[in-house]
């Protein structure tokens, strides 16, 4: 049985360890970029992690970032969730994390969820099957491939 945790711990270091030893690290879900954001962009910054039997299987760094316009505000998940899971788990992980950010977004007046995972193609085959949408860009932006978003107001 998976658990969906928010991490209150302040152990850096602990936290990097989680990401580098993820089969997808990402400099944009290390501790200090979310410190980072804090101070330069004024996010929130909610890290998270599910555990099963008390092991750790995916851990992200959750940024919320205010939208005056829309009196809102937007999740941000940038390179992440980072995955420490077996293949065989992953559905059943991701289930569990899409459920776990929906209730922090509902929670945070999210308008909605830019998800951008750092993973290999065969695992967006399951976000597909959820309310995320492949969203085409206009701009490039230096970080991002591929950007995934899901409509809360459904």
């Amino acid at each position: 049985m998976f658990s969906f945790e928010i991490y209150n711990k302040e152990s850096a270091q602990e936290w990097n360890d989680f990401i580098n030893s993820s089969r997808n690290p990402s400099t944009f879900q290390l501790y200090e970029w979310g410190e980072y954001q804090q101070k330069s962009d004024g996010c929130e910054i909610i890290r998270v992690t599910i555990k099963k039997d008390n092991i750790v299987k995916l851990v992200a760094q959750l940024a919320i970032k205010k939208l005056p316009m829309l009196r809102s505000n937007i999740i941000g998940v940038l390179h992440g969730p980072c995955i420490l899971a077996k293949n065989d788990e992953m559905e059943e992980l991701l289930d569990y994390f899409i459920d776990g950010v929906k209730k922090v977004a509902k929670s945070k007046n999210v308008a909605f969820i830019r998800l951008n995972p750092n993973w290999q193609n065969n695992h967006f085959k399951k976000l597909k099957k959820t309310d995320f949408s492949t969203v085409q860009k206009r701009f490039s932006m230096l970080y991002y491939t591929t950007t995934m978003e899901i409509d809360l107001a459904k």
